[in-house]
């Protein structure tokens, strides 16, 4: 097993280029793999990778040492799902209660796909937020009256329609809609 740098997120598909110092007439051997698997090793620092070379005529597996230097990976894009307080409705004490346990199960669930960058949801009262005006000072709320966010995710999927099928189970196990949104970049 080689140890790789590796910059950034690797997901199923992405194509990885490494080099490999070796001896004798070839010092440097140079390829580029697809991603075929991800699975982590030990703390997260280290993920192994089952790849398939040029020509998809041989596969092995590989360990990459993954570094803290951010790379733009052009086959995955982050999108936040999100509602605003005013969605969720009235309810009673009990049926709140019976949603936690399956909102919980979606988060494990993208957890284990390995899509999740963040999920919560925000204190319902507006009133306990902060306000920052454009000369830097803090005030109260800014947003008073009308429609505020009540929480949110955010994936970092390979497609729209991912995005969707998770905004998808996501409203399903809370119980009220979501709106899903592309970041730009």
């Amino acid at each position: 097993v080689t140890s790789l740098p590796c910059w950034g997120r690797v997901v199923n598909g992405s194509l990885v280029s490494y080099q490999v110092i070796g001896a004798g007439s070839n010092p440097v051997a140079s390829t580029t793999v697809l991603v075929a698997s991800i699975r982590s090793v030990g703390n997260g620092q280290k993920e192994r990778f089952n790849f398939a070379q040029k020509g998809l005529e041989k596969s092995g597996s590989f360990s990459f040492h993954l570094n803290q230097v951010p790379a733009y990976n052009f086959l995955v894009a982050q999108y936040i799902i999100y509602f605003n307080q005013q969605w969720v409705g009235d309810h009673p004490s009990e049926w709140f209660q019976s949603r936690g346990p399956l909102a919980r199960a979606v988060v494990a669930e993208m957890k284990a796909a390995g899509v999740l960058v963040f999920a919560g949801g925000l204190v319902e009262e507006i009133e306990e937020a902060f306000g920052a005006v454009e000369t830097g000072e803090i005030t109260a709320p800014i947003t008073t009256s009308g429609e505020f966010l009540g929480g949110m995710t955010i994936v970092e999927v390979e497609s729209d329609e991912e995005a969707k099928h998770w905004g998808s189970k996501i409203a399903v196990a809370c119980g009220w809609p979501q709106e899903i949104r592309k970041f730009k970049g």
